[in-house]
């Protein structure tokens, strides 16, 4: 038996991709919260904070006290000067051409107000099981390619249901084909199938390794089940899945903290998954991922 690293090292670039959104929510929504000049006061305040403990003073006080009250009384005395001593008549057209330009102007910021909240982490979840599905799949595919003999191992679902139509559908590609009907028996977010997947390709008894990653693998999924399905809204089956005590109807709600476990548990399931195919593998081999 041969297994493939290429599908892994993908998984890993989605999933750090996706741990940077949930991360990006929560600084973003302080962003908003407090505004640009403020927000990024903060942060220069803080910098000058561990600043100061290395040199032993405070800094920002020196930069303020030598800098702020120059500045403010060269700009006040520059606006003063450029204030016209009668207000002038606006240009009808210019006016007009000016509202097209700020409203123009206005849009990347709307843009970015309307991710205010949980959108970022929305998408962090999707991202994440998205990246999970994708490794399970791959795996296979690359596993029964490098492994031809290893579809003997699915018999009977393709004895059910190969067929000359099927092949055709797939190029006449009957390796192609048997790789697609695999996947289709097993279903990424169906976890009892592919614990069966895993233990007729590797002889794994259980990928997930015990009941309680299993649970929060399974936890994780739903939530980007409702979130991709059901426009966010908690429904029966979300809640008997997780557990979750939100009234039905509302809108599923996701914190940073949750949503980075999340992601650091599917990649923890996904390491583990992918040595535990290294180590029943005979020797390992690199594919390059097809075109």
């Amino acid at each position: 038996m041969r297994v493939a690293k290429w599908p892994f090292k993908s998984f890993q670039e989605s999933i750090k991709k996706a741990h940077a959104l949930a991360i990006a929510q929560q600084f973003l929504n302080e962003f908003l919260k407090k505004g640009p000049e403020e927000f990024i006061q903060s942060y220069v305040e803080e910098a000058m904070t561990i600043t100061s403990e290395v040199l032993g003073f405070d800094i920002m006080e020196l930069i303020r006290n030598a800098v702020e009250e120059p500045i403010k009384k060269a700009m006040e005395a520059e606006i003063l000067k450029r204030i016209p001593k009668e207000i002038p008549k606006l240009d009808e057209e210019a006016t007009q051409r000016a509202a097209a330009k700020f409203q123009k102007l206005a849009e990347p910021i709307i843009s970015v107000m309307t991710l205010e909240g949980q959108t970022l982490l929305e998408q962090a979840v999707v991202l994440g099981v998205t990246a999970y599905e994708t490794y399970i799949s791959d795996s296979v595919m690359a596993t029964l390619r490098l492994n031809p003999t290893m579809s003997d191992k699915f018999t009977r679902e393709l004895q059910e249901r190969l067929d000359w139509e099927k092949i055709k559908k797939h190029g006449k590609d009957l390796r192609e084909t048997i790789v697609a009907l695999v996947l289709e028996e097993h279903n990424a977010f169906d976890l009892g199938k592919v614990k069966n997947l895993f233990w007729k390709l590797a002889g794994i008894e259980n990928v997930f390794g015990n009941s309680e990653t299993e649970k929060l693998v399974r936890k994780f999924i739903e939530h980007r089940h409702i979130i991709v399905h059901r426009a966010g809204k908690v429904d029966r089956k979300f809640q008997e899945v997780t557990g979750s005590r939100q009234a039905r109807g509302t809108t599923v709600e996701l914190t940073t903290t949750y949503v980075a476990e999340g992601l650091e548990q599917l990649a923890s399931f996904v390491l583990k998954a992918q040595q535990m195919l290294e180590t029943a593998a005979s020797e390992d081999a690199e594919m390059e991922p097809p075109e």
